[in-house]
């Protein structure tokens, strides 16, 4: 190779242009040329440079200014929608306890907290109890409300507002259908992923008749004298929660969805809301509770 090549260089560029093999002189290549090590900067003249004004500060600030933008426009936070986030135009009676002759609650006790107490206990009960064991339906009120650190005034209220539910026409059918072995649920979950956002919410009580599936939506609402008047009131305020219930079931279930009842248990007074349970209709439903 040596004898073949065309002449002794001492540069990398002179061999470049060189045909065939070339051989290097190695004594001769200047190893501490300054030209062929990196680009050197000169300390006092960058100093005076003022960095927001190069050009590659300029091109990351508009960078950072394309990335938020992009970031704004496509970043879209899940909506979690819940049923009892449906909209009503109708708006829920003002009855107060004391138009309905029952006692005042404790101070710092709420409604809510007896609604509370009501929903877990209807929970924890043996619905084959019904009505007929009030000493059961009592112990079951006092428990829930001594772990939620409320007084025995509530669980008392709890407990006859419970035995009024159980002794219901609704709750009589959810006994005969576990009777009969078919499907009961209660404080049943629910969460259905749609475009734009997740529908989760639970349903208090779920049970199969032979045509379909009955769901039962506890209210504990006080009723006044007009109980007739005012369950059909608190009917049209809680109708898009329970379509909406109703429709959420229709959507994971193999079996058809018949109704939702509205239970106002301090009645006993029901309130059956039929499903449109039909494809378009459910999506559409579903679709419409996310948006709102």
């Amino acid at each position: 190779i040596r004898e073949s090549a065309t002449e002794t260089v001492d540069s990398l560029a002179g061999a470049a242009k060189l045909p065939g093999p070339v051989s290097f002189d190695a004594v001769a290549l200047d190893h501490d040329r300054r030209r062929l090590r990196p680009t050197r900067l000169k300390i006092e003249e960058a100093a005076e440079v003022d960095p927001a004004t190069t050009t590659a500060a300029l091109e990351r600030a508009e960078w950072g200014a394309w990335l938020a933008a992009f970031a704004e426009k496509r970043h879209q936070p899940s909506v979690i929608a819940t049923p009892s986030s449906a909209a009503s135009e109708e708006e829920a009676p003002d009855i107060q306890r004391a138009d309905t002759g029952a006692p005042e609650l404790p101070p710092g006790v709420t409604g809510a907290d007896v609604g509370t107490v009501v929903h877990e206990a209807m929970e924890r009960l043996d619905l084959a109890v019904g009505e007929s064991d009030p000493a059961t339906v009592a112990a079951v009120c006092r428990a829930v409300a001594l772990s939620m650190g409320l007084p025995s005034s509530v669980a008392e209220d709890a407990a006859g507002i419970v035995r009024t539910g159980l002794g219901s026409d609704v709750m009589e059918r959810a006994r005969t259908a576990a009777g009969a072995d078919r499907r009961l649920w209660r404080e049943l979950p629910f969460c259905i992923a749609r475009e734009g956002g997740t529908i989760e919410g639970t349903m208090d009580l779920v049970f199969e008749e032979e045509d379909g599936l009955v769901v039962v939506d506890y209210k504990a609402n006080a009723l006044g004298d007009d109980v007739e008047g005012a369950t059909a009131v608190l009917r049209e305020h809680y109708r898009p929660q329970a379509e909406a219930y109703g429709h959420a079931l229709s959507a994971v279930s193999d079996r058809p969805v018949k109704e939702v009842v509205l239970l106002f248990m301090r009645g006993p007074k029901e309130q059956p809301i039929p499903v449109d349970a039909g494809p378009g209709s459910v999506e559409e439903a579903l679709a419409a509770l996310v948006r709102s």
